[in-house]
């Protein structure tokens, strides 16, 4: 799919769309059902592939958004210490001194961008209350 998105251009689908019902039209006129039937096939697939292509671009700018988002920060983050956490408890068990000291590393590393992507998310949070204390109170 990225490389039909690759390849999208908003003026050959516009221009599939306006032979697709010229195709149409000029079928039901002509009492032609075959062409009208190959002109509304092509009028809405390119229908269709505008409709993908929109949903991809939303897909892509949701994603971005999310990236950088503190709270799934702060999530992935709690996931390396649990993970971590996991490893160093499995270290000790089994005797295993590098597996241990790399579940300590990941472990810190995890609880590191918990608290740092923890403090954004509370600003964040903050602002969001204060814009829309600022919009319910016009006197502001």
């Amino acid at each position: 799919m990225s490389n039909d998105n690759a390849n999208y251009s908003t003026l050959d689908n516009l221009k599939e769309k306006i032979v697709g019902s010229a195709k149409s039209t000029i079928g039901s006129w002509t009492n032609n059902p075959e062409l009208a039937q190959k002109g509304d096939q092509q009028y809405y697939t390119a229908e269709g592939k505008a409709k993908v292509h929109e949903q991809q671009q939303e897909a892509e700018k949701k994603k971005e958004e999310l990236k950088n988002d503190p709270n799934v920060q702060q999530g992935h983050g709690l996931v390396q210490q649990v993970a971590g956490a996991g490893q160093k408890i499995l270290g000790g068990l089994t005797k295993d001194e590098q597996m241990k000291k790399e579940g300590e590393e990941k472990h810190a590393e995890g609880l590191g961008r918990f608290d740092a992507n923890a403090e954004k998310a509370k600003k964040e949070q903050e602002n969001a209350k204060q814009k829309e204390q600022q919009n319910q109170d016009p006197a502001h």
